[in-house]
């Protein structure tokens, strides 16, 4: 009898290999914001910047995905990168929390113009420098565990203006400093009454108060020979000539000043009107 023995060999033959992804990502390097753009930090806004990026020489990416993260130099800052127009947020890396931008890959170069969504999440940044450092990443979409093809960065700047707040409160008025005029009156005087006013201010910057008297004590009105003293007090230090006091420090947002007036010895004072002029100016450092 004769056996006969069929062996059956199976090759896997590798299919036409995929050709490998490539493509550039081309950033700006840095970018100012305007400066009108950037009072919108200082007063506690949300500001919005487009950035403008491109995708070129793709070859061999059935599909790719955007990145971005981001590092701030004030830690109160609140930044997202969104996708126009849709407006959704970019992610940072294949599995963070917010999903990358997915690109068609249908043509060899995009254009995009991801928005900058820049705050202090309702407050106010510090006026001076501020900066951000974007990481932009570009990734094939379809690969189980993907590296970044290409990774640039652009660094974002602005300077944060400094602006106040002032209000005067006085006589019962409350009015914003600038160009305000109140009277403190005394109607018929008495040795050592005294008058108040207050100043408030809110602000970003370290401001300071300036006070300056024309005369340094009330005049009788027509007859300057005639004069009242009178001791001027800020917080309950006396002010002589004029003085500079801090209202605002560099780790508040608030400050207030209380100012007094109060009159001296008015015995065998000549009758009338008797006046001087207080002028106070509320400046950032």
């Amino acid at each position: 009898m004769i056996v006969r023995t069929l062996l059956l060999l199976i090759f896997a033959g590798a299919g036409a290999a995929r050709a490998e992804c490539s493509a550039t990502l081309q950033v700006p390097v840095s970018h100012r914001i305007p400066a009108w753009l950037a009072v919108d930090l200082a007063e506690g806004r949300m500001l919005q910047e487009s950035i403008d990026l491109r995708v070129d020489g793709i070859d061999g990416c059935p599909t790719l995905a955007l990145g971005v993260d981001v590092e701030a130099s004030d830690p109160r800052s609140r930044v997202e990168i969104l996708s126009a127009p849709n407006g959704a947020q970019v992610g940072t890396s294949p599995g963070a929390g917010q999903p990358l931008l997915r690109l068609a890959t249908d043509r060899t170069e995009l254009r995009l113009a991801p928005v900058v969504a820049w705050s202090a999440q309702g407050q106010a940044l510090r006026a001076g420098e501020h900066g951000l450092r974007l990481r932009w990443r570009l990734y094939p979409a379809d690969d189980l565990l993907p590296q970044p093809l290409v990774e640039v960065e652009t660094r974002l700047s602005a300077t944060v203006p400094a602006v106040l707040e002032v209000e005067l409160v006085a006589a019962g008025m409350q009015l914003p400093l600038a160009g305000a005029q109140a009277l403190l009156d005394f109607g018929e005087v008495s040795s050592g009454a005294g008058r108040r006013a207050e100043i408030r201010v809110r602000g970003n910057a370290r401001a300071q108060l300036g006070i300056s008297r024309r005369w340094g004590e009330l005049r009788l009105r027509d007859r300057p020979g005639y004069a009242i003293p009178y001791t001027l007090l800020v917080d309950g230090q006396i002010v002589s000539g004029k003085e500079w006091r801090w209202l605002l420090d560099g780790d508040s947002d608030a400050g207030r000043a209380d100012l007094e007036v109060r009159l001296g010895d008015v015995e065998r004072r000549a009758a009338g009107v008797y006046e001087d002029v207080l002028t106070l100016v509320v400046a950032p450092e």
